[in-house]
């Protein structure tokens, strides 16, 4: 399940294997989470969003025993409000993810090396090292952008790099 504001990226989502995509400006996302579950919640739910009320609603969204993973962080001076009661009583992991180790990054790198991940799905757009305030523009504006390679000018890339 995905939830997201913009179009694009829940398409995309659903390309990728989403069986629920929801945009919480038009449909509720936790009744969506509900209905999924018969009731109980989402085991694990993942915010990579850097906002309280992504986090407030991801609480919201996981069962009894469920974990939340964040992904983002928050503005240093925002503050989420949370039930701690609530939290216990259906003990809710919560787990920060800031980086990985050399380990994790090695796996990584052999499931893309091995082709185990197709990554290059996730590329919508490559700018040459001279565009790269193109590149960040694109990547802070454009509805329809994923992920983004920035390349050395001297080195020619093609769409099957």
């Amino acid at each position: 399940m995905v939830s997201d504001f913009v179009d694009y990226r829940l398409k995309a989502a659903e390309k990728f294997g989403a069986d629920v995509v929801v945009n919480p400006q038009r449909e509720d996302f936790i009744r969506k989470v509900r209905n999924a579950t018969n009731g109980r919640g989402a085991d694990l739910v993942i915010v990579t969003a850097p906002k309280v009320e992504a986090y407030a609603t991801g609480l919201k969204a996981c069962r009894k025993g469920g974990t939340l993973c964040v992904f983002a962080p928050t503005p240093p001076n925002d503050f989420l409000k949370a039930n701690l009661n609530k939290i216990f009583f259906k003990e809710i992991k919560i787990v920060p993810s800031y980086s990985t180790s050399h380990i994790e990054t090695r796996i990584a790198l052999e499931f893309l090396k091995k082709r185990m991940i197709d990554a290059k799905m996730l590329i919508t757009h490559k700018f040459p090292l001279g565009k790269i305030m193109e590149a960040f523009n694109t990547a802070l504006k454009s509805k329809e952008c994923l992920k983004i390679i920035v390349f050395n000018d001297k080195d020619e890339i093609s769409h099957e790099d």
